[in-house]
């Protein structure tokens, strides 16, 4: 319900998405019958890594891993105690619901670094991309029942600045909505 006032579209694409879920239907090619391939580790001639690390080219599977993982380490880092009577809310919330508000702050960070790389590509192919590829993370995150990833990815795309870009979303392909 929160989303459809937002945009519908994407209200009804997570709403398929969670039935299809919940009758254990296949969302799509990251869901796996078996461990995904390891990744190759890094050439040698990379020294350090990078400033800036290109997600560009990483595998889409194991960028929604990654996401994955960290959210579970967060989540299951939360107390049960931690949401009683709305404690990340509280003046003393940083003693009542640590744990919380660091899944709150890993959602911003998230959806913040999803805007933030929309905006960095100064062309509209190299945009386009960027939004397909984020767009598939989100579909993998999906599949590996990555609620929070999904929801902070969507909430990044839902910035006005990328919102704005009609000319990027209008080049997306129509499957790629779908």
């Amino acid at each position: 319900e929160f989303l459809d006032a937002e945009d519908p579209k994407l209200s009804r694409m997570l709403t398929l998405a969670l039935i299809k879920s919940l009758r254990g239907e296949v969302l799509g090619s990251c869901i796996l019958s078996q461990a995904p391939p390891v990744l190759e580790p890094a050439p040698k001639d990379r020294g350090r890594w990078p400033a800036r690390l290109a997600f560009m080219e990483w595998p889409t599977l194991e960028v929604a891993r990654q996401l994955t993982l960290g959210d579970n380490d967060v989540f299951r880092s939360i107390k049960f105690h931690e949401f009683l009577d709305c404690g990340w809310s509280r003046k003393d919330k940083e003693q009542r619901a640590p744990n919380v508000l660091a899944m709150i702050h890993r959602f911003n960070i998230i959806g913040a670094w999803v805007a933030t790389s929309v905006l960095a590509a100064e062309r509209l192919p190299e945009r386009r991309a960027v939004l397909i590829k984020l767009l598939e993370v989100a579909h993998c995150c999906m599949g590996l029942n990555n609620f929070n990833s999904v929801l902070a990815i969507s909430a990044g795309l839902a910035n006005s600045a990328v919102h704005r870009l009609r000319a990027t979303w209008e080049d997306l392909p129509s499957e790629v909505l779908e």
